[in-house]
């Protein structure tokens, strides 16, 4: 893992409307601390990762250097501005990125990601050139139009992406580079230039913190992992 050069992208330039906080989601506190830093936390502790780019809204840049400078992170090299696309945002952060190694993409409200699953697409992005995590479907899904059913899609097929995601620099720079596409998934983009993406399982637990439902799945979580810990003295 020493020897793969690792630039994290951690993409929190979202606005938070279906959280309907009136401040982006990602600043929400958790357990008295900003979900972006949590999120920066798992990455800023993993001993792969040797620079992190923070993508966010260019209204929102003196909160996210008051929280750098707050929990004192090293390898955070640049804030960017985010777009209003994902495609967007991801191209910004890109042209910080040193041109080696391999790139993750990291949803900034995903603080639940585990310092092995990391390590994990660090090194299969090394290998396949492109990875992400994912998690095999539990419901039945049903393709629909006009809240007409189409058709049943076959559940043992479907799997559904987490983050991070990683990939060969220059697939993913190329990738961007090339593409007019509004895509939010990164392994999209490069999927549309015929590269093969390998899935690693993923945690359940690593969810998209977006709605208030999933902050009160968050906030409990987090008390179950302090009560665990306390009985594990």
């Amino acid at each position: 893992m020493k020897n793969i050069f690792c630039t994290t992208i951690i993409v929190a330039a979202g606005t938070g409307s279906r959280m309907g906080s009136g401040i982006p989601k990602q600043f929400l506190t958790l357990d008295n601390k900003p979900i972006i830093a949590h999120t920066i936390d798992k990455f800023e502790k993993n001993n792969g990762v040797d620079e992190i780019i923070i993508a966010v809204g260019k209204k929102y840049f003196p909160d996210m250097q008051k929280i750098i400078a707050q929990y004192g992170y090293k390898k955070i090299i640049k804030i960017v501005e985010g777009s209003t696309t994902r495609t967007g945002t991801v191209t910004n952060a890109l042209k910080e990125a040193k041109p080696k190694g391999v790139v993750l993409i990291h949803d900034g409200v995903r603080p639940f990601v585990k310092d092995e699953e990391i390590s994990q697409v660090i090194a299969a992005a090394h290998e396949k050139k492109a990875a992400i995590l994912a998690t095999p479907v539990k419901d039945t899904i049903k393709e629909v139009t006009n809240f007409s059913v189409d058709k049943t899609l076959d559940r043992t097929k479907l799997w559904a992406v987490l983050t991070p995601q990683g990939f060969t620099y220059d697939i993913i720079k190329n990738s961007y580079k090339n593409t007019n596409n509004n895509l939010t998934d990164d392994a999209s983009v490069v999927e549309n230039f015929g590269v093969k993406v390998h899935i690693i399982e993923g945690s359940d637990q690593n969810i998209k913190i977006t709605t208030p439902s999933d902050l009160i799945f968050a906030k409990n979580y987090l008390k179950e992992i302090f009560e665990n810990s306390k009985n594990n003295r």
